[in-house]
C-alpha cells in the first residue's frame, strides 16, 4: 500500500484536497500516514496559535473638530426629510410587499451564519422554448410568504470529551448537530415465536442514505441521531462478492452460522443479485431533474455539488440519451426541454446557468417535473425524474401525504423517481425516502463529489434500468428446526404475509446490477435436522408485465459450526448491521462493543482485498467508538 504524497497529506490538513473521502479511508488504515498527518495538524495548530499573538498597531484617531454646526444640520434635513416622506405615504398606496425566506428557511441560513437579517429572495430569469407547450402556463408571480411553523428539531446528542485538557488549557468547543433535520424513526423488528408465526415478508429497497448521513456525521465528530439509523441501507451500501447469476435474472445466496455479537443465535444472510448488464447494452434514457434552487443551496457550496455531478453524469451518457432541466424555489421553472446528448454543449450550459433563490416549493417542482417527464415519455426508453434537494418542503404544499399522492399517480406510469440529498442541515430525510418508496425509486444521499461519481458513475446502470418492478421477499422458517426468528431492518417495508402473492400491493423496484442483503437472527433447537428456511423471490418484469417467482432453500447441515468459518461477505454484513444497530440504540446489541465490531470488520477486510469502501467503514467505526467512549 503506497503512502500518500506529502502534498496530498498538506492540502488534506488544510482541507483543499477535493477526494477527502478516500484519503481519510487510506489515513485510518496506513499507521505512517496518520503519523505524518497529526505531525501536520500540531503544526498548523501551532502557527495559528502564533498568528493570535502578532501585535496589531493601534488605530490613530482624527484630530478633534467642532461637530455641533454638522449636527444642527443633520437634525434640520433629517425633520425635513420626515414630513416629506409622511406625505408621499398618505398618498400613495401600501407597496408590495417583498417575499423572504420563510421562517424555516431563514432559520438555516442564520444558523449558517450566512446572514444576519432577513432579505429578498434572488430571482431567475430562465429562457424557454416557444414550441414547448409547457409555456403556455405563464409563470404567477412570487406569493407573499408568512411565515410557517417550524419542523421540531432534534436535541443535540451529548458527546463524550475523550481526551481531558491539559492544566491551564481551555475545555475544547463540542461539534453542534445541522438543524432542522427531520427523522422518522420506524424502530426495530421483535422476536418471533415459529410456534406462532413462521413467514417473514417485505419489500426489497436498495437505498442507501442512511449510511452516507451517518458518515457525514462522524465526519463531524457527531454521532448519528438514533432515529436517522435504517439498518438495510447500512449494509446494503456495499457490494459482495457473490456470484452474479448465469441463467436468471437473479441468484439467491442463503448462508447461516453462529452470530459473533450474540450469544446462543445464529445469523442467516440472505443475498439476492440481479444479472449485469453492460452499459452500452441498458436501454437509452429519458432523465427529467428537477433541482432544488432555493436559498439554502448556497450554502456549502450544495448547488455548486450539484452542478458538478450533473457535468459528471453528462460525461457519461450516451448521445441518444436525453436530459430535461426543471428547478423550483418559492415556483418552479423549466430550464431546459428535453434534449438529445448529441447536443451536450447546450446541456451544459443549462447546467452552469442554475442559481439560487426562493424558498422551497417541492410541490410545484414534483408537479411540473412530472408533467415534463408526461411529456417526454417514451415507452421503449427508461424513464425517471430525478429530484435533488437539501431541504425541507416549507412552501406551497409540504404535507407528505399529498405530496406521496402525486408521486404515486405517475409511478404507475412507468415514469420511476430517483431522490438524491445534498447537504446537512435543513433536510426532510423522512420526506425524501417517502417519495422515492412511492415513487417505484431510490433514495440516496451525497456528500461530496467521490460519492457523487459513484452515484453517477459506478452506478449508473443500476439506477437507469429497472429489471424487478414491485419485488418482494418471503422467508418461511421450518418450526421443528428454528425456534425463533427476528428480521434485522427493513422495518417501513414490511408487508402482511398474505400480500406476497397479491401482485396489486406496491413493493420495491431492483436495477440491473443491483445486489440486497437481508439478515434474520434466529435460534435453532438443539439437534433438530432437516430444512432450515425456504426463501421466495416474486416480482413483475416491467416490459413484459409477466410475474416471476423464485425460490430457494437450506438446511441445518449447511449451517457453519462457527462464525470464522463463514465468509467474509457474511462477516463484513454481520459486522456492519451490529454497527447500525448499536447506533440505533437497539436492546438486541447491549453489551456489543463498537471495538469488538471493529475487530470483526478488520478480518473479513483483509480477506475481501481491502475494498475501499469497506476500509474507510472500519475508520468509521473506530471513529463512532472513540466518540462514545
Amino acid at each position: 500500500m503506497n503512502c500518500l504524497t506529502s502534498d496530498t497529506l498538506e492540502r488534506l490538513a488544510l482541507g483543499f484536497l477535493e477526494d477527502e473521502r478516500s484519503a481519510r479511508a487510506h489515513v485510518a488504515a496506513c499507521a505512517a500516514c496518520a503519523k505524518r498527518l497529526t505531525a501536520l495538524d500540531a503544526d498548523h495548530a501551532a502557527l495559528s496559535a502564533a498568528a493570535k499573538d502578532v501585535a496589531i498597531p493601534p488605530v490613530r484617531r482624527p484630530a478633534a473638530f467642532n461637530w455641533k454646526p454638522w449636527a444642527a444640520a443633520a437634525l434640520a434635513l433629517t425633520m425635513a426629510g420626515g414630513v416629506l416622506i409622511f406625505q408621499g405615504a398618505a398618498k400613495s398606496p401600501p407597496a408590495p410587499a417583498v417575499a423572504e425566506y420563510d421562517a424555516a428557511e431563514y432559520e438555516y441560513l442564520a444558523h449558517a451564519g450566512r446572514t444576519k437579517s432577513k432579505k429578498a429572495a434572488p430571482t431567475m430569469d430562465y429562457a424557454r422554448s416557444v414550441d414547448d407547450p409547457m409555456v403556455a402556463r405563464a409563470p404567477a408571480p412570487p406569493p407573499v410568504l408568512a411565515p410557517k411553523p417550524e419542523p421540531a428539531k432534534p436535541a443535540p446528542r451529548p458527546l463524550a470529551v475523550t481526551k481531558a485538557p491539559m492544566k491551564g488549557e481551555p475545555a475544547p468547543e463540542l461539534p453542534e448537530a445541522p438543524a432542522t433535520m427531520i427523522f422518522k424513526d420506524a424502530g426495530w423488528h421483535g422476536d418471533v415465536d415459529t410456534a406462532k408465526e413462521t413467514q417473514s415478508t417485505f419489500g426489497l429497497d436498495v437505498d442507501t442514505a442512511s449510511y452516507t448521513l451517518m458518515r457525514s456525521y462522524l465526519q463531524r465528530g457527531l454521532l448519528p441521531p438514533a432515529e436517522s439509523v435504517r439498518v438495510e441501507e447500512y449494509v446494503n451500501y456495499f457490494r459482495y462478492p457473490d456470484p452474479a447469476p448465469k441463467d436468471n435474472s437473479f441468484l439467491i445466496r442463503l448462508e447461516a452460522a453462529p452470530s459473533p455479537f450474540a450469544k446462543g443465535r445464529h445469523l442467516l444472510r440472505i443475498g439476492l443479485r440481479s444479472k449485469e448488464v453492460a452499459d452500452a447494452d441498458r436501454k437509452d434514457a429519458v432523465l427529467t431533474f428537477v433541482i432544488d434552487v432555493s436559498g439554502s443551496m448556497q450554502q456549502e457550496n450544495r448547488l455548486e455539488l450539484v452542478k458538478k455531478s450533473l457535468r459528471h453524469l453528462v460525461d457519461r451518457l450516451r448521445p441518444s440519451d436525453r436530459v430535461a432541466l426543471v428547478v423550483y424555489g418559492s415556483s418552479a421553472h423549466e430550464i431546459l426541454p428535453h434534449t438529445p446528448l448529441a447536443e451536450k454543449a447546450t446541456v451544459q450550459n443549462a447546467i452552469d446557468a442554475l442559481r439560487t433563490e426562493g424558498s422551497t416549493n417541492v410541490e410545484d417542482g414534483l408537479r411540473y417535473g412530472y408533467r415534463r417527464a408526461s411529456l417526454g415519455f417514451d415507452k421503449t426508453k427508461t424513464n425517471r425524474v430525478i429530484l435533488c434537494s437539501d431541504g425541507v418542503a416549507n412552501n406551497g404544499v409540504t404535507d407528505p401525504d399529498v405530496l406521496l399522492t402525486e408521486v404515486k399517480k405517475h409511478a404507475g406510469d412507468s415514469i420511476y423517481l430517483t431522490t438524491i440529498g445534498f447537504g446537512m442541515g435543513n433536510v426532510n430525510d423522512h420526506l425524501m425516502e417517502r417519495l422515492a418508496d412511492g415513487g417505484n425509486g431510490n433514495y440516496a444521499y451525497v456528500d461530496d463529489f467521490a460519492e457523487a461519481k459513484k452515484m453517477f458513475g459506478a452506478k449508473l446502470t443500476s439506477m437507469m434500468d429497472v429489471l424487478a418492478a414491485d419485488a418482494k421477499v418471503q422467508v418461511e422458517f421450518d418450526p421443528a428446526t428454528v425456534a425463533m426468528f427476528r428480521q434485522i431492518g427493513y422495518e417501513n417495508r414490511r408487508l402482511a404475509n398474505q400480500d406476497f402473492r397479491n401482485d396489486k400491493v406496491d413493493a420495491g423496484e431492483v436495477g440491473m446490477g443491483h445486489q440486497v442483503t437481508a439478515l434474520y437472527e434466529i435460534e435453532l433447537k438443539p439437534d433438530a435436522p432437516g430444512r432450515l428456511v425456504t426463501v421466495r423471490l416474486r416480482y413483475r418484469e416491467p416490459d413484459t408485465k409477466e410475474v416471476v417467482e423464485l425460490q430457494e432453500s437450506t438446511g441445518r447441515a449447511q449451517v457453519k459450526a462457527a462464525w470464522t468459518e463463514a465468509s467474509p461477505q457474511w462477516r463484513l454484513a454481520a459486522s456492519v448491521a451490529a454497527f447500525a444497530e448499536i447506533l440505533k440504540g437497539n436492546p438486541a446489541r447491549r453489551g456489543v462493543s463498537l471495538d469488538a465490531v471493529a475487530e470483526t470488520v478488520e478480518q473479513a477486510v483483509k480477506e475481501l482485498d481491502r475494498p475501499e469502501d469497506a476500509v474507510e467503514f472500519l475508520g468509521l467505526v473506530k471513529k463512532a467508538a472513540a466518540l462514545k467512549k
